[in-house]
């Protein structure tokens, strides 16, 4: 794996060059991170660390590490991009923002809009005014 979770400056600071790291390492930096956000946060028991999901947190890394990408992770439900993103963003110090609202069939879809554009615009200014690293993370339920 090519990530930047394993470089550090000598100040410990994380800095975004890539660098190789073999599977034992990243596993190992991986299950540590874990158990960092599970003793600030809440516990992920859905997150099984297999091969697949490294793949996945390797290429969130190499997203995060360079100012202003995106990623957009399509795939069936329950392989841990959740849980995955929530990782990759706590180790880069970046904070995940999803809608609070849903659109269903009782709700206004004016509504709806309306709180999803009030509450994207907080999550700009957070990211434009006060340069914190966000990630919007957005499910398809939230759309249907």
């Amino acid at each position: 794996y090519f990530i930047s979770l394993t470089s550090t400056s000598k100040k410990n600071e994380t800095i975004s060059m890539l660098q190789r790291s073999s599977a034992i390492e990243m596993e190992a930096r991986v299950k540590e991170s874990i158990a960092l956000y599970e003793r600030e946060n809440h516990e992920l028991r859905d997150l099984f660390i297999i091969p697949q999901t490294l793949e996945i947190i390797a290429k969130l890394d190499r997203v995060l590490s360079c100012p202003g990408e995106h990623a957009l992770l399509l795939g069936r439900s329950g392989v841990g991009r959740r849980a995955a993103t929530h990782i990759v963003a706590y180790m880069h110090g970046a904070s995940v923002y999803s809608p609070s609202v849903t659109l269903s069939n009782t709700q206004a879809s004016d509504a709806y809009i309306k709180v999803f554009k009030s509450e994207l615009k907080q999550i700009l200014q957070r990211v434009g005014i006060e340069s914190e690293i966000a990630i919007l993370y957005v499910e398809d339920y939230h759309f249907a």
